[in-house]
């Protein structure tokens, strides 16, 4: 079974909050995100974090390719519940949940993994997420709406990073909020990778 397939068994958003911009992660699109991961590095020797993890699809994703060690950073309450319930489909340890906002992380890891709001209802409400995950992290994935890549990369290379589209694919959005006419749609998303640059000796 692909991983695609076990992804789209975990539970999804029930009353995801319009504020804090719950949208599931497309499986097939987090799938997308691990290929290009996994020719890149090897996740059994990388602590890896998803900042803002939802209901935990980016990091059960990790956990599932074998990852050293991960954190599941997350605030609201009822999407850890169901990150709780989905992670009991399986039996891991070697992970943490950490109810927080992601702006008070400061773990170091080797990797972040994120699908940060995209500020369609919050302006600039990413900002918080990469933020962190350039402090963190020297090596960052992130899902980003097609619309805002030029923006992200534009803000990583003011933060020391250097920023490149992998990928970009269209992003299934179900029917969620009131807001929405249709069933689903369709919004076209990047899949992003950042690096830290390195520093140049004097």
């Amino acid at each position: 079974m692909g991983i695609g397939m076990i992804l789209s068994k975990l539970r999804s958003f029930e009353h995801p909050k319009v504020f804090l911009e719950q949208y599931n992660t497309d499986p097939e699109v987090a799938e997308k995100l691990f290929n290009h991961i996994i020719l890149r590095s090897k996740l059994d020797d990388l602590v890896v974090a998803d900042l803002g993890a939802g209901t935990g699809i980016l990091d059960i994703a990790a956990l599932i390719l074998g990852a050293k060690f991960v954190y599941f950073v997350e605030k609201d309450k009822e999407a850890i519940q169901l990150l709780k319930e989905n992670l009991e489909m399986f039996n891991y340890s070697n992970f943490q949940i950490l109810e927080e906002d992601v702006s008070n992380f400061r773990i170091p890891v080797n990797l972040v993994v994120m699908n940060p709001p995209f500020g369609t209802k919050q302006k600039h409400i990413d900002r918080a997420f990469y933020d962190t995950a350039f402090l963190i992290s020297s090596e960052i994935y992130s899902i980003t709406k097609t619309s805002t890549e030029d923006f992200v990369i534009r803000y990583a290379m003011k933060h020391g990073f250097s920023g490149y589209v992998l990928q970009r694919m269209r992003h299934l959005i179900k029917q969620q909020f009131y807001f929405h006419k249709s069933k689903t749609r369709f919004i076209d998303v990047s899949l992003m990778y950042f690096k830290k640059n390195e520093k140049k000796e004097k």
